[in-house]
């Protein structure tokens, strides 16, 4: 089970790219929305001020849309009221109790506008806030995935460099080993190759080799002699003249 979870080194190099890559995707994915919903809020902010029956501009949301189109009928409604009213102001006063339910039912309209646009608007910065928070979460994730990048190409490159280590250390292994192995060859070949026999034997004698003292005895003597034979005739050569 271990060794199944063991990965090489170009597999985990290529995951981590893809996750670098699927970060920034997602980033952008995130950073696109928001600049998409904080021009929508802006130009709600402007309607709410001005007052404006524009139509809002849409996004991509179920609850927005929703209140878009609520807003919508209301804006479709109040118009409707508008020209009823001023087709009745062409042929009644404006005290008329039909033109006065109409202006009741206008001003209602308008806050009733005012009120969902002001909950759009709420719901925009809501929307605005979380997508902050979503942008913050991946690029703290982004900035993780880079320092193990970072990390991860210095422990291959000290694992380049023990493999490189390792290759010599097995070369110069290689290498003795086959010399050995030469020399252990050569060595049998030696040995196999001379025959070795005695010719001589050697004789252990029973008196001492030195020192010989008959020998030096006779030499000692011989040299006694000569010297007194020499001192006779030097005697009998310088006598008549000593005389």
């Amino acid at each position: 089970m271990l060794f199944r979870s063991i990965i090489s080194p170009d597999a985990q190099r290529q995951i981590l790219i893809a996750r670098l890559a699927d970060f920034g995707k997602t980033l952008t994915d995130l950073r696109t929305q928001r600049f998409t919903r904080e021009m929508r809020l802006a130009v709600l902010k402007q309607q709410a001020e001005s007052g404006s029956d524009d139509l809002i501009p849409s996004v991509q949301s179920s609850d927005i849309t929703g209140r878009d189109k609520y807003i919508s009928k209301l804006k479709s409604d109040l118009l409707d009221m508008n020209l009823n009213k001023d087709r009745l102001l062409q042929q009644y006063k404006p005290d008329y109790e039909e033109v006065v339910n109409l202006e009741g039912q206008i001003t209602a309209t308008k806050q009733m506008i005012a009120r969902e646009i002001g909950q759009v608007i709420d719901s925009e910065q809501l929307m605005i806030q979380s997508l902050l928070s979503e942008e913050k979460m991946v690029q703290d994730a982004i900035q993780k995935t880079n320092e193990e990048i970072k990390d991860f190409a210095r422990k291959e490159y000290q694992f380049s460099q023990y493999s490189r280590g390792i290759d010599d250390n097995r070369d110069v292994y290689s290498m003795l080993l086959k010399q050995m192995e030469e020399a252990r060859i050569s060595l049998a070949k030696i040995k196999k190759g001379i025959n070795i026999k005695v010719i001589n034997p050697a004789e252990l004698k029973p008196e001492a080799v030195k020192p010989k003292r008959k020998l030096i005895l006779l030499i000692g003597l011989f040299l006694g002699l000569i010297a007194a034979v020499t001192t006779a005739v030097a005697l009998e050569y310088y006598s008549p003249t000593i005389g």
